[in-house]
């Protein structure tokens, strides 16, 4: 009886392999946000690093490795439309992205340095003190860092 049901059913997972096309696809969307970033041509950035987090999330589970291929996919995407966020002066959706990239990769200090320069646009002080010495504490030597708790008063 149950394979009668099955036997009409044409869409069964894929094999345990991951999709290389779902990968390149990601990445030059990303790229393409990018060269839009460097012609400060921020919404378009936007739009095309939200296309990559769009695609990067629709990665279906039972891909082999698909929670290290988010994670490691959507922190640089996240970040840098954070940062587009951030030109634009959308403090909260940069804030949000960043939070998301400190989530996603605790240890890498551009997250902590996105989300402390979301803070100080958002008039967050003291939270952006605490978001640029968290990133510090991972990355000892970042003078982007460094520069910024200088900013806001703090050393």
């Amino acid at each position: 009886m149950m394979v009668t049901r099955f036997h009409h059913v044409k869409d069964l997972p894929p094999p345990n392999a991951p999709n290389p096309t779902r990968n390149a696809q990601v990445t030059r969307l990303k790229e393409e946000g990018n060269k839009y970033f460097k012609q400060n041509n921020y919404a378009e950035s936007i739009r095309f690093y939200t296309m990559a987090v769009d695609l990067s999330w629709s990665r279906p589970l039972w891909e082999p490795l698909a929670f290290q291929y988010v994670r490691e996919e959507l922190a640089p995407v996240l970040s840098n439309r954070s940062a587009a966020h951030l030109s634009l002066q959308n403090y909260v959706d940069a804030y949000v992205d960043a939070e998301m990239v400190t989530r996603l990769k605790r240890e890498w200090s551009k997250g902590w340095f996105r989300k402390g320069k979301a803070l100080v646009g958002l008039g967050r002080i003291e939270e952006a003190a605490e978001a640029f010495q968290t990133g510090l504490r991972f990355d000892h030597d970042s003078e982007e860092l460094k520069k910024a708790l200088a900013e806001i008063g703090h050393q």
